[in-house]
């Protein structure tokens, strides 16, 4: 709104009795919102490649600036900026950043599943336990077969 409302109607879902101790109505001023991101819209990650587990791109920064990734944060997930690892930072609760110094970088994202290779070893060690008792009862029941055979 340009102008400070006169009166708010506040519409419920249901049916009821509300009480209400304590309400705070807050306006924001948004002259010069257009201009800020027109501003931010400037500077974005050019020459986008979306592949398996990865994502490059190119970006020039004019100062120091932390770049906010839209995607969700996890622990999987590795940055390198001009080939070196950088931390990657919990942005906006739930969203991936990462700091850049001014200048022109080369950013590479890659993904790998969390405790995927511990998950694998797990599995072939249960494969193999499992292989190495069927073998053994298979043996131990030829073995019982041959000497009831024998009776």
């Amino acid at each position: 709104s340009e102008t400070a409302p006169t009166k708010i109607r506040i519409t419920l879902p249901t049916h009821g009795e509300y009480t209400l101790e304590n309400i705070t109505v807050t306006q924001l001023d948004l002259s010069g919102y257009e201009a800020q991101t027109d501003k931010l819209a400037k500077e974005h990650l050019e020459n986008v490649v979306i592949s398996d587990n990865l994502i490059t791109g190119n970006i020039t920064v004019s100062e120091n600036k932390l770049m906010c990734i839209s995607l969700p944060f996890s622990p999987g997930w590795r940055a390198y900026v001009d080939g070196k690892e950088v931390e990657i930072q919990q942005t906006d609760i739930a969203f991936m950043g990462i700091e850049l110094e001014a200048g022109a970088h080369e950013i590479r994202l890659e993904y790998f599943t969390p405790y995927l290779a511990f998950g694998i070893l797990v599995s072939l060690a249960g494969w193999s336990i499992f292989i190495v008792w069927f073998i053994l009862d298979r043996f131990q029941n030829k073995k019982k077969q041959q000497k009831e055979g024998s009776k």
